[in-house]
């Protein structure tokens, strides 16, 4: 496993936009693996569960 961080301010938005309906994600509850000028892949701190989300 990677060296997982805290996410920055950017990725919390992008975190807290991308749930659907009326479920948003918690930024609290994931860490960052790892960033690329493409996407950045986050790790849930519960359940391990991986989230690749787009840079646009």
């Amino acid at each position: 496993m990677k060296h997982l961080r805290k996410p920055t301010r950017k990725v919390k938005e992008m975190l807290s936009n991308h749930g659907k309906g009326c479920i948003k994600l918690n930024p609290a509850n994931w860490y960052v693996e790892r960033q690329t000028s493409r996407e950045v892949v986050c790790v849930n701190a519960k359940t391990g569960k991986k989230l690749t989300l787009d840079v646009a």
